[in-house]
């Protein structure tokens, strides 16, 4: 089985680990992702270096079984020449809408994938329905309904013809190592590296006045050169920017982590059961609307509420940031015991492997 996994990446790297994450559970698979103007192509993530200038003929040379569109036709819709006029943006390449009509035609299986909290305005609904009844087996949302239902965001679920799956969350296969004892902050922003600088000099002032603290910051080649000899100097480690799993297996190790919450990094801290002091992301974040089409909140203070009512994290609004709230929040995130943090179904890579093989059928 041939799987086509079409990934529009913008801001961050979320969507395209998603894909990437997936794809370790199918055998053969081309991911293809770009910006929603469609202008460039980053490289496959699997190593195939290719200018791909037009989908549908990268479509057509691939010729897959099965087409997964990964944000489309929720929050990443603007492949679509719909929402590409209606923004006034130049459609440059073979559209999702052929890609679409052909594999239709020809009987491929054709499914969305979008994470535990889609983002979803009602007064688009009409769009998302005709889309999915038009086109699609089904839907794939990639978190644990008993911990976040992802459905509670569809306001008009029951005129979705097609199938709606909570798959769990789609992440890395990985196995935790065996620790000892976990000592120490580790300190990660993501790949917003202006607030993750922002983070690492509070964090220069944490160490000022509790030297006693085991600090670590994550670093790259981004981070400034006065944040890095600073920590040199207050005796913080420096841990130059890791993989997946090497992530993992630092967390791992540390007794607690301040980070943000997006998809991803919630998985990496749930799946090593890692205490943590968050600090939600409120610019990357999608709206939260509610039937009236009012926005109510954002994707990542929303899940890591929800994660703070379930004993996994403490958390400081990002409005709010500041050197004694961070103590006050180390304080109490150090009382999070490792068997506290809930179990999350992690396992949605596995359940649309079984899904696109038809070992296992389940509707939600």
């Amino acid at each position: 089985m041939k799987s086509l996994i079409l990934v529009q990446s913008n801001l961050g790297v979320g969507h395209s680990n998603r894909a990437k994450a997936l794809g370790e559970y199918l055998t053969d698979r081309l991911i293809i992702t770009r910006p929603f103007t469609g202008k460039s192509l980053d490289t496959d993530f699997f190593g195939k270096d290719k200018e791909y200038n037009d989908l549908y003929q990268d479509y057509r040379e691939y010729n897959p079984d099965v087409i997964i569109t990964e944000g489309y036709p929720f929050g990443r819709y603007g492949w679509d020449p719909y929402w590409a006029e209606q923004w006034g943006h130049k459609w440059e390449h073979g559209g999702i809408l052929d890609i679409l009509e052909h594999a239709k035609e020809s009987k491929k299986k054709i499914y969305s994938l979008d994470r535990d909290i889609p983002w979803v305005q009602p007064k688009e609904m009409f769009f998302y329905i005709d889309r999915l009844n038009e086109f699609y087996d089904g839907v794939f949302f990639a978190g644990d309904y008993n911990f976040l239902d992802a459905t509670e965001q569809l306001h008009e679920t029951p005129m979705i013809d097609c199938e709606v799956y909570n798959t769990g969350y789609v992440t890395y296969p990985y196995t935790k190592p065996s620790v000892d004892r976990r000592d120490g902050i580790l300190v990660s922003g993501g790949d917003w590296y202006e607030l993750t600088h922002k983070y690492q000099r509070l964090f220069l002032e944490v160490k000022e006045k509790n030297p006693h603290l085991k600090i670590s910051f994550i670093v790259g080649d981004k981070t400034p050169k006065d944040i890095l000899k600073m920590a040199e100097d207050r005796g913080i480690n420096l841990i130059e920017r890791p993989s997946v799993n090497e992530f993992r297996d630092y967390l791992s190790m540390y007794k607690m982590a301040f980070t943000s919450l997006g998809y991803m990094t919630f998985t990496d801290l749930n799946i090593t059961k890692t205490p943590a002091l968050i600090v939600p992301n409120e610019f990357s974040s999608s709206e939260l609307y509610d039937v009236n089409n009012k926005v109510i909140g954002n994707e990542e203070t929303y899940r890591t509420a929800i994660y703070s009512e379930e004993g996994g994290c403490h958390w400081i609004p990002q409005s709010d940031l500041c050197v004694d709230l961070i103590l006050e929040g180390i304080e109490e995130t150090m009382k999070i015991k490792e068997e506290d943090i809930p179990d999350i179904d992690l396992n949605g890579g596995e359940f649309i492997k079984e899904c696109l093989t038809e070992k296992k059928i389940k509707y939600i």
